[in-house]
């Protein structure tokens, strides 16, 4: 057995497991990095500990990709006594260090901003980038979808209205969007007409001819956007943190959010749904109710005399 078959093995039984395709791909970067770094010499603490100061200029949640995808195919060899022909000792996983993430605050359109972009969008015009871009980002915005899972999708899902999507970890989510969002949607699929492209999302190239749209592709589109309103540019992962914050400024609770990502629990909302600098403000300004009111420094108010007791028991009581 060679490097590649134990790697195509390994891929095997990750996708047994139901891991989705954005995670193998981006364990097939990490594997592949490690297998050009390696230039053929066998793996050792030593080398592993190389390869990982090797990373230093990527950001800190590529290098925690990286690190998972190596942990869990060296350990997933040793489990399967796949890795002695190549060197690879057992317990050899365990030295992979997972870096820290530091946490992050979530990025979201400040409301100006968003009421600008809302204004912009809600312009009707024949021309299909238009009708795409303005139904993409008001979908973007309301479903709170990963980039991933809004291009996944295809134009019979929503012509049937049922729209499912499959999640970063295999599961599916029902995907919920307003009604103005549907509205938008249907413009942009009258507008594109019939074609042979089953995606949702489509790219149309100059020479007329039509693509499923890329990430890379609508991130671009909105950058283009940004430029002509004068606005700081924004990308779709944004509109999700951006759409999360809007609903808890709407009145959803945590679980609203939580659930309305995808997410099973409460503990990454606050990963995608910022609280307001206004709002924060506002309950911050609260606090100035416990300081007691004093005069102005330098005021020269007369302090009220003590009344004199008045002496009982003298004559005539």
């Amino acid at each position: 057995m060679d490097w590649n078959d134990l790697v195509r093995q390994w891929q095997a039984a990750l996708r047994r497991r139901g891991r989705s395709p954005n995670t193998l791909n981006a364990y097939a970067w990490a594997v592949n990095r490690l297998s050009t770094w390696l230039d053929g010499r066998p793996i050792s603490v030593g080398q592993l500990r190389a390869w990982q100061d090797s990373l230093a200029e990527l950001r800190p949640a590529s290098r925690l990709v990286a690190a998972n995808a190596v942990r869990s195919l060296l350990r997933w060899a040793a489990r399967e006594r796949l890795g002695s022909e190549l060197g690879i000792e057992p317990g050899l996983w365990e030295w992979v260090e997972l870096p820290t993430v530091p946490e992050r605050l979530p990025r979201a359109l400040d409301p100006e901003t968003l009421r600008r972009l809302l204004r912009w969008f809600a312009a009707r015009r024949r021309d299909l980038g238009w009708q795409r871009d303005r139904a993409l980002f008001l979908f973007l915005l309301t479903s709170s979808l990963r980039v991933s899972e809004a291009l996944s999708l295809r134009r019979d899902q929503v012509e049937r209205r049922q729209i499912v999507v499959t999640q970063k970890g295999g599961g599916e989510q029902q995907v919920v969007v307003s009604a103005r969002t549907r509205e938008w949607v249907t413009d942009y699929l009258r507008v594109r007409g019939r074609d042979s492209v089953p995606a949702l999302w489509v790219a149309v190239h100059s020479d007329g001819s039509r693509a499923a749209l890329t990430a890379g592709t609508a991130n671009r589109i909105w950058r283009r956007h940004a430029r002509r309103l004068g606005v700081e540019p924004w990308t779709c992962h944004v509109l999700r943190h951006t759409g999360a914050t809007e609903l808890l400024e709407h009145g959803a609770t945590e679980l609203d959010v939580a659930r309305h990502l995808g997410h099973r629990g409460l503990a990454t909302v606050q990963r995608y749904a910022a609280v307001r600098l206004a709002r924060r403000q506002e309950l911050v300004d609260r606090l100035d109710d416990l300081v007691p009111t004093l005069p102005p420094v330098g005021s020269r108010r007369r302090a009220t005399p003590p009344a004199r007791a008045r002496v009982t028991g003298g004559p005539g009581d």
